[in-house]
C-alpha cells in the first residue's frame, strides 16, 4: 500500500520570505523544511494556484473560468473601485464592505444597461461574486480579477470580437454608478464608492476528480472546488495521524501581516509542520509539498529529511 502524500498551500507568507532578514526568525520546523526541501520558484497567485490543484491541466490563460462552478453561461461582474492616478487607473476590489442592501441597489442601477447584452444579475447568497446569467457567451478574452493589479488595467481590458461593445458597457456602468444614491451614502460614511465592475470568470473549468482523497480547509473557493470534484472536504484533520494511500490537500489560514505574524507562524509550525516533518522522516509520508503563492514551492521526500548538512 502506498504512503500518504500531502500538499500544503500557505497564503500570506511570501512577503515574509522575500525579506532575507526574516529568515533567521522563522519557527524551527518551517526553517528546517525550507532548508532541506527542493525549491522551485513560481510566482503564481493564490486563486490560480488553488484552481490548478483541481484542474485537469494548469490554466495559463489570462482568465480563470470559475463562474462555471455556479452554473452554465455565467460571468462574474464583480464590484470594484476605480481610482484615477495621474495617467492611469488603479482598481481596488478587496475589503470594500458592501452590505446586501447596497449590493441589490447597485445591481438595480446596472441592470437596465444589461438588456441589450441579454444578461441578468442572479441572486446567489453562497457566492461572494456578482453573477451575470448570459443568454449566449460573448466573444471575449478576459483577465482574472486577482491578476489585474500585476498587469496594469489597460493591458487587462477585454479583447476579442465583442471587445468594443463590452468596453462601451463597462464605461456606461461607470457613468451610471457615478451619481448613484448608494454611492453618495457610502462616500458620506467614509467608504469607497463602488464605481465599476470587473468582468471575468468565463469559460468551462475541467476538473480532475481523482487527484485528492481529502481536502482540508474552510476557504469558500476551496469548498466549491472540492464539492465540484467530489473530493472529501474537512475543516481540519489530525496531521500526526494520516492514512496510507491518501492524497491530502491542505489550505492553511492566510497569515495576517498586519498583526503578530511571528506568533501565527509559530502556531502553524507546531500543529502542522512539526507532525508532518516527523511523519516524512519516518517514511509515513511519501512526499510533502509546500506551495507559497507569489513565491514558489518546496518538495520534500523522506530521504531529504536525512540531509543533515542542509540544516
Amino acid at each position: 500500500m502506498s504512503k500518504a502524500a500531502v500538499t500544503l498551500i500557505w497564503p500570506g507568507i511570501a512577503p515574509i520570505l522575500k525579506q532575507e532578514i526574516n529568515k533567521s526568525i522563522l519557527p524551527p520546523n518551517l526553517k528546517r523544511l525550507l532548508k532541506t526541501a527542493r525549491f522551485t520558484a513560481d510566482e503564481t497567485r493564490f486563486q490560480r494556484l488553488l484552481v490548478n490543484q483541481f484542474s485537469d491541466e494548469d490554466i495559463t490563460a489570462l482568465d480563470l473560468p470559475l463562474a462555471s462552478l455556479f452554473g452554465e453561461n455565467l460571468l462574474f461582474a464583480d464590484p470594484c473601485h476605480l481610482l484615477a492616478d495621474r495617467d492611469r487607473l488603479i482598481l481596488f476590489s478587496e475589503d470594500l464592505d458592501i452590505s446586501k442592501d447596497e449590493k441589490l441597489a447597485l445591481m438595480a442601477e446596472i441592470q437596465p444597461l444589461l438588456t441589450e447584452f441579454k444578461a441578468n444579475f442572479i441572486e446567489n447568497d453562497n457566492s461572494e461574486h456578482w453573477l451575470l446569467q448570459l443568454e449566449e457567451k460573448p466573444n471575449l478574452t478576459l483577465t482574472a480579477l486577482e491578476d489585474v493589479s500585476t498587469m496594469g488595467l489597460e493591458e487587462a481590458l477585454p479583447q476579442g470580437a465583442d471587445r468594443q461593445d463590452w468596453l462601451r458597457l463597462w464605461n456606461e456602468i461607470q457613468m451610471q454608478l457615478f451619481n448613484a444614491d448608494v454611492n453618495q451614502q457610502r462616500i458620506a460614511q467614509g467608504k469607497l464608492a463602488i464605481n465599476s465592475v470587473w468582468f471575468w470568470g468565463m469559460g468551462q473549468l475541467s476538473l480532475d476528480h481523482d487527484r485528492w482523497s481529502e481536502v482540508v480547509g474552510t476557504n469558500p473557493l476551496l469548498s466549491l472546488l472540492a464539492q465540484s470534484s467530489n473530493a472529501d472536504l474537512k475543516a481540519e484533520i489530525d496531521y500526526s495521524n494520516l492514512l496510507e494511500n491518501r492524497n491530502y490537500l491542505c489550505l492553511l489560514d492566510e497569515v495576517d501581516l498586519e498583526s503578530d505574524w511571528i506568533s501565527q507562524l509559530n502556531i502553524q509550525d507546531e500543529i502542522i509542520v512539526k507532525p508532518l516533518l516527523k511523519q516524512c522522516k519516518q517514511a509515513k509520508i511519501s512526499q510533502l509539498t509546500l506551495h507559497i503563492p507569489d513565491y514558489g514551492y518546496f518538495e520534500l521526500k523522506s530521504l531529504d529529511c536525512w540531509r543533515f548538512w542542509r540544516y
